[in-house]
């Protein structure tokens, strides 16, 4: 403590959580507005600490289900996540049911009618997707565009990835014609948010971190060498 390094920051370590305010208030709205958002930037600006810290927080306290995904290393991820639906539904009261008997809609409408809020599926590292099952993108691919197609169904699905995986989004789009609509990028830090990354969880916690070492490291990242936002600086400086 106060630094997390490089690991991304979790919901309850969001008041050491600095810098990103503002991208946390427009892709909140962007998903609260939408069916589909795409959150892309460099590798390494803190995609996954602005997800897990700041957004699915605010999505939750506006009453929205989240569903948290990024396990995509298994043979079948679809199955994976249906399971991860099938047990949160457990834990909701719904009666057992097999999910992998339903499709995604099927589920989120299920989630949606107990709830009685929107539902929200956060599916974090899709480039681990696109690269591990890039020749067999379906039936995930078919049932995410029926999932965000459904009528009157109050659900949204953000998709974050690395930028250079932009490309590989492609096949979806021959089914969800808006996929980019609602795209937000990412971009690295600004100075003065560097500063209150770096200075503000010491001050936090009762310490400090001197002027002139902040500037330093301010420079070094500006420079280029290390110009990766959030989760860097936080390395840095513990």
């Amino acid at each position: 403590q106060p630094y997390v390094g490089l690991r991304p920051f979790e919901a309850h370590q969001r008041d050491r959580f600095f810098g990103r305010e503002r991208d946390a208030q427009i892709l909140c709205d962007r998903i609260l507005s939408g069916r589909v958002t795409i959150l892309y930037a460099q590798s390494g600006l803190g995609k996954s600490s602005l997800l897990r810290a700041l957004v699915i927080p605010q999505l939750e306290a506006n009453r929205a289900r989240v569903i948290y995904f990024d396990t995509w290393g298994q043979q079948n991820p679809l199955h994976a996540l249906k399971d991860a639906l099938g047990a949160l539904a457990k834990t909701m009261g719904v009666p057992a049911v097999d999910p992998h008997s339903l499709t995604l809609t099927e589920l989120a409408k299920l989630l949606a009618s107990v709830a009685e809020s929107s539902i929200a599926m956060v599916f974090d590292q899709f480039e681990e997707f696109l690269v591990r099952h890039a020749k067999n993108l379906d039936p995930l691919r078919s049932e995410l565009a029926a999932l965000v197609g459904a009528a009157k169904l109050d659900v949204t699905v953000v998709m974050a990835l690395r930028e250079e995986f932009l490309a590989a989004l492609e096949p979806f789009r021959t089914e969800m014609l808006n996929l980019f609509q609602s795209a937000y990028r990412l971009e690295p830090l600004g100075e003065q948010d560097l500063a209150k990354a770096i200075r503000q969880p010491a001050e936090l916690f009762g310490g400090s971190c001197e002027k002139a070492l902040a500037d330093e490291l301010i420079q070094d990242l500006k420079g280029g060498e290390a110009d990766r936002g959030t989760e860097s600086v936080t390395s840095f400086v513990g």
